[in-house]
């Protein structure tokens, strides 16, 4: 009989943890749960105003203004800076993201914009990015 260890390794509990039948078969349902949530997000309708612009600025400024396949071009502008998308005003790019998200395709939103230092509103039809 073999002798018995009087110090057991601290990390055998943590791989036989690793290695149980149990902690494989949750990894392989978590998986299969975050496939299925990609393909449903992938699927999702989101609005676009056919521009680009960084969430991680102090301002919502546009970059580029991209060429749409169908639909209006949009009136907005390299170098414009948004201010408010459907009367509803904020302070950082995120929060313009989650007004714009709540958006339809199709619709046309009143953006309120500065343009070369002169505040201004123009209609920007929405589409759904292809």
């Amino acid at each position: 009989m073999p002798p018995e260890r009087l110090h057991p390794n601290p990390l055998s509990g943590v791989y036989r943890l690793l290695t149980s039948r149990g902690t494989h078969l949750a990894i392989g349902v978590l998986t299969v749960l975050g496939v299925l949530f990609s393909g449903y997000d992938a699927t999702r309708t989101r609005p676009s105003d056919g521009t680009v612009w960084l969430l991680g600025r102090p301002q919502l400024e546009v970059l580029d203004v991209l060429s749409r396949q169908t639909g209006p071009p949009t009136p907005l502008q390299r170098g414009d800076i948004i201010e408010g998308i459907d009367a509803t005003f904020f302070n950082s790019p995120q929060k313009a993201a989650q007004v714009l998200k709540s958006q339809t395709p199709g619709t046309t939103v009143t953006y309120f914009i500065k343009r070369g230092g002169t505040g201004m509103k123009v209609q920007v039809p929405l589409t759904s990015p292809a």
